[in-house]
């Protein structure tokens, strides 16, 4: 019994010691987490005060930046854009006394040809709904809007008007105005739309050249060289028209000294050669009255294309000069297929023309009496039988393939009519053909030998 007793008296203090230590633990755990929970409240305000600090240093440095920059101390946006500004200008020009009824589009396409056109801003008058005559003009390089500006008044005339073209000034920036200053509409409004200085036209609608009639301008444009003529087609459509009709009435068509040679400098404007597109946009131009055609100034860049097409606009040529063209025997054949009236060709240095095409150009044209087929050393002269028999000239220098048969061939054929010929540099022929020459040509005035050797009846006219 007392046993017992004592065992469930040391149970119970177990069971009260154990309780008594789990609530001293969870109060000193719940102890503890008030106490962090208070920290964080209180380090939060701490927090945002720093932040505060810090912001407030930062607007204060950039504040100093602010005034190093514009104190000049450091580089500042308004300077780096004021730079762009001016690079930009560079490539613009000011364009003035432009016609009112010139279109933007027009305007563009006008000035491509001093080099690529990134904008054109042509001002307009919001009252009047018109055109002011003032635009800017925006280029893609420098050197272009420097070439436009160095332009003649002959290459800036448009619709009868001479534009002046000029660089490009903005005004300088004003400083922020005072308050005490009134601001009127009126210098605002100045202050956005550029200066611009009253310019008289040259040329007027009611102008002295405008009033004469159009059979006067025909008559005054055909005094007028190839380039000239081509120039002043940009002018107006109707000086267009007139040009037209001077096509008409072309007789003869060169082109010495258009061109201005072989270089591809940056400086030259205008094409440098003769191409196809140029010469048969020329030939195109209603030139069906054309009797002398001359290409030996500037043959090298035509092509056979561009040739070809001689025989199909130039019926009634008479004189025809393909001196180092590049015309070989099939398109020898179609143009003597169309034009069969030539008197005169000249074929020298053509080194593509051989036996074949001579004897085209002799088959279709039956009224040569003067042929010129120097430097070509393909010819041999076989050919010559088909002659016209009233042929007159024929200079055959340095054609070292023509033989006895082929000299025995023209003087057959045309020795009653022949009066000049020039064998210098046939070293083929034999004294046997020279022989028979001097007998049948009679009427023989001028005969060149230089470099044949000849022997016999032939040695007094040699020398």
């Amino acid at each position: 019994m007392p046993i017992h007793s004592g065992y469930k008296s040391f149970i119970s203090f177990c069971v009260i010691t154990t309780i008594a230590t789990l609530s001293y633990c969870f109060w000193r755990l719940r102890r503890s987490k008030t106490a962090c929970d208070s920290d964080k409240v209180t380090d939060e305000p701490l927090d945002e005060e720093n932040e505060e600090e810090t912001m407030g240093d930062r607007k204060r440095d950039d504040t100093l930046d602010i005034r190093r920059n514009s104190d000049g101390d450091g580089p500042s946006n308004g300077s780096l854009r004021d730079d762009e500004v001016h690079r930009s200008d560079e490539n613009k020009i000011y364009v003035s006394n432009i016609n009112y009824q010139v279109r933007r589009g027009e305007l563009k396409d006008f000035f491509s040809y001093f080099g690529h056109v990134t904008r054109v801003n042509l001002l307009t008058d919001r009252n009047r709904k018109r055109s002011r005559g003032l635009a800017f003009v925006t280029f893609s390089k420098r050197k272009d809007a420097e070439r436009a500006k160095s332009a003649s008044d002959y290459e800036l005339t448009l619709d009868g008007r001479v534009m002046k073209c000029s660089a490009m000034q903005r005004r300088p920036r004003r400083g922020p105005k005072d308050k005490t200053e009134p601001s009127s509409s009126s210098e605002s409004k100045a202050d956005e739309t550029p200066q611009v200085v009253n310019e008289e036209p040259i040329f007027e609608d009611d102008s002295l050249i405008n009033a004469l009639p159009d059979d006067m301008l025909i008559n005054i444009f055909s005094y007028l060289t190839l380039k000239e003529r081509i120039g002043i087609e940009s002018v107006c459509r109707r000086w267009r028209k007139v040009c037209e009709a001077t096509w008409l009435s072309q007789s003869s068509l060169h082109f010495t000294n258009v061109f201005k040679g072989f270089s591809f400098s940056d400086e030259q404007v205008g094409p440098a050669v003769l191409t196809d597109s140029i010469f048969k946009s020329i030939l195109f131009k209603d030139c069906y009255n054309l009797k002398h055609l001359d290409i030996s100034a500037s043959p090298r860049f035509l092509t056979t294309r561009s040739l070809n097409c001689i025989g199909q606009v130039c019926r009634e040529l008479r004189s025809l000069n393909l001196s180092c063209s590049k015309v070989d025997n099939n398109s020898i054949k179609t143009i003597t297929n169309g034009s069969r009236k030539i008197e005169k060709i000249i074929l020298q240095g053509c080194q593509e023309l051989g036996e074949k095409g001579v004897w085209w150009l002799f088959h279709n044209c039956e009224n040569l009496c003067h042929i010129d087929l120097r430097e070509n050393r393909r010819i041999i002269g076989k050919c010559f039988y088909i002659l016209n028999k009233n042929c007159k000239i024929a200079l055959l220098d340095g054609c070292c393939s023509i033989n006895d048969k082929g000299l025995d061939c023209l003087t057959t054929k045309c020795g009653e009519s022949l009066e000049e010929l020039d064998m210098s540099g046939c070293m083929t022929v034999t004294d046997k053909a020279f022989n028979n020459m001097t007998e049948r040509c009679n009427y023989l005035k001028v005969l060149k030998m230089c470099g044949v050797h000849s022997k016999g009846r032939l040695s007094a006219c040699q020398e």
